[in-house]
């Protein structure tokens, strides 16, 4: 919420939050929820070019043979069910079967890349979970998310009190470096942004550029490469800093000039909190733990 009610202030927006306090577990990625519920709130907030309201809800559910009748592809079983509705224009219904597809979008040419909604369902998909839609012109659209209810038996531990400052921005395509980032930077205070599709980094930037004070980029990525990622961010903010971290030698000139510090690949966890520590040593508190 801290960093999408970033995005929405600017939008002449609001998000309204309706979660239901005992719902069961669910077994998942958070980063790439984090994705799907950002996404899901950008494309909202394009359908309210006046601003409006946007609601996100969770809610358990139980499913029989009604199932298929929501979605041909839902199965009986416990679900937990994630909502993200608004009050905009609405989809009409010549393309509500599209918003899916891969670069499909209604956006102006260099407005959008069509890729939001499509990795919003690969991921659900990931999940074994499913998404319907549900729009009427001029009455809004809600996207509903049903992902399978978790049997494992979960030991609950009590979270840190941490007082949360910069908002670094994480921007990785292999998973498994983007999670690892994210959990270092989080434990020690900082408001994390992990994203694992460069074109998708690209237009949160955008909206975001003035609240992010640090970005920390893989070199070698597919779609967008890093270096172009930077350039264009140093473009939109010059006094963005930027880590750069690869498996790879990048060498050194003045094609590098926008980058503070480069980071091998692998790397550990105490050199990593050193480079960013470095780079904002100014605000940073101390986290308070339990």
């Amino acid at each position: 919420m801290d960093l999408l009610e970033q995005v929405v202030r600017k939008r002449n927006a609001e998000v309204q939050l309706d979660l239901n306090e005992d719902i069961p577990l669910i077994n998942c990625d958070g980063t790439q929820m984090e994705q799907v519920i950002m996404n899901l709130c950008v494309n909202a907030m394009d359908a309210m070019p006046e601003g409006g309201a946007i609601t996100i809800s969770t809610a358990p559910v139980a499913l029989g043979k009604e199932a298929v009748h929501i979605h041909p592809l839902l199965d009986p079983g416990r679900y937990v069910v994630l909502r993200v509705s608004d009050t905009g224009t609405g989809i009409p219904e010549d393309i509500v079967n599209k918003v899916f597809d891969p670069f499909f979008t209604t956006k102006e040419v260099g407005k959008g890349t069509g890729l939001g909604l499509a990795m919003v369902y690969g991921i659900v998909k990931d999940h074994r979970g499913v998404v319907d839609l549900k729009s009427h012109m001029g009455k809004g659209t809600m996207f509903e998310i049903y992902l399978p209810v978790s049997e494992a038996i979960v030991r609950k531990v009590s979270r840190s009190q941490v007082e949360f400052r910069e908002t670094v921005m994480v921007i990785d395509d292999e998973k498994g470096i983007l999670s690892y980032i994210k959990a270092a930077l989080e434990k020690e205070g900082y408001k994390v942004m992990a994203i694992d599709n460069p074109v998708y980094a690209r237009g949160v930037f955008k909206e975001m550029a003035g609240d992010v004070d640090l970005v920390i980029t893989d070199m070698r990525m597919p779609l967008v490469a890093g270096r172009q990622l930077i350039k264009e961010f140093k473009t939109e903010k010059p006094s963005l800093k930027i880590i750069a971290i690869s498996g790879y030698d990048p060498g050194s000139g003045e094609e590098d000039k926008d980058i503070n510090l480069f980071i091998n690949k692998p790397f550990q966890k105490a050199d990593l909190l050193s480079a960013v520590e470095g780079m904002l040593p100014k605000k940073r508190r101390r986290s308070r733990r339990n």
